[in-house]
């Protein structure tokens, strides 16, 4: 025989299982949406984290030195900084002059972790 506390529990442990299953279905879904909303941003942030990974690569190889590592990061954080920056200014977005501006840098530094 079910007494009313038993079910009360059940049922609100069923309750909080759906909420939590809906807060992580909601920011998946955010996630999705701001990557369709600003292709320009999630671009830019993909290549920085590539080259982030790039740059610790080369070090644990022995192609990098720890200053040049740390001078290259240094200037990966630059750019991201830059972009949230530009980012700001537009609610959230980065015109098509602004990403290139950005891509051209994150060419330098990649040009740099090679040679």
């Amino acid at each position: 025989m079910k007494t009313p506390i038993k079910t009360f529990t059940r049922v609100l442990l069923s309750a909080a299982t759906v909420i939590c299953l809906g807060a992580g279905a909601s920011a998946s879904f955010a996630q999705d949406r701001w990557e369709r909303d600003h292709p320009r941003i999630e671009q830019i942030r993909d290549r920085l984290d590539h080259e982030d990974a790039r740059i610790d690569r080369h070090y644990d190889e022995h192609r990098l030195s720890p200053h040049e590592a740390r001078r290259l990061h240094r200037e990966i954080e630059d750019i991201r900084r830059d972009g949230r920056h530009m980012a700001e200014r537009h609610g959230g977005h980065l015109d098509p002059r602004e990403a290139d501006m950005l891509n051209r840098r994150i060419d330098f530094v990649d040009h740099k972790i090679d040679n």
